[in-house]
């Protein structure tokens, strides 16, 4: 990801680039509707391959308290353009990176 512009608020967005480091293919805004502190963000995103618009998704994340920590509920209503490839990818990617975020904050625990 290769990010032109981040601004992380209600209202804000996210302008952005993706595929290969040589050559991002993908590009894409993130805006950001709803933010609730520990609670909730509600983003839409659009991305584009090539000058043509593939995809619209609705990305809903919710964090409900638990004993041990923090629930997360990812919800993607993901609308393509482009056939079932897109939709098979945001899962893929959205797996990755939160098998990552895992990783993440099971080393922050360890330390």
């Amino acid at each position: 990801m290769i990010y032109n512009e981040a601004d992380f608020r209600t209202d804000g967005r996210d302008i952005f680039r993706c595929c290969s480091k040589d050559r991002p293919k993908f590009s894409g805004e993130t805006r950001y509707l709803v933010i609730v502190p520990d609670r909730r963000v509600v983003a839409s995103e659009t991305l584009d391959a090539d000058g043509q618009r593939i995809s619209v998704c609705l990305n809903t994340q919710e964090f409900d308290a638990a004993e041990d920590g923090t629930i997360l509920t990812m919800t993607l209503q993901i609308v393509s353009f482009a056939g079932l490839e897109v939709i098979h990818k945001y899962e893929s990617e959205n797996k990755i990176g939160l098998e990552n975020l895992s990783k993440h904050l099971k080393s922050l625990c360890a330390a």
